[in-house]
């Protein structure tokens, strides 16, 4: 995609959030890590997850488009899109 920097600044943020939201151990955490089967995550997880990226990237992620996200791969995707087009 575009920036680089910009992408490794999402993914650690990201990857943050995750630690913080699903009590995980970083190691454990791949960006090809299905949120949820690999990290195991309920739907009651998952809502606290993607509140937690609204607040940490200061926005609001669509729930019609937040369904769409199964990796981790894919909230950075999703995440750097935004932020690039805004």
């Amino acid at each position: 995609m575009g920036n680089p920097a910009l992408r490794g600044e999402i993914e650690n943020r990201v990857l943050t959030v995750l630690r913080e939201i699903l009590a995980l151990d970083g190691d454990t955490i791949g960006l090809d890590a299905s949120i949820a089967e690999d990290l195991a995550t309920t739907s009651l997880d998952r809502v606290s997850l993607f509140m937690a990226l609204e607040d940490e990237f200061s926005g609001t992620l669509p729930e019609h488009e937040v369904q769409q996200v199964k990796t981790v791969r894919d909230i950075v995707d999703f995440i750097e899109c935004r932020l690039q087009a805004a």
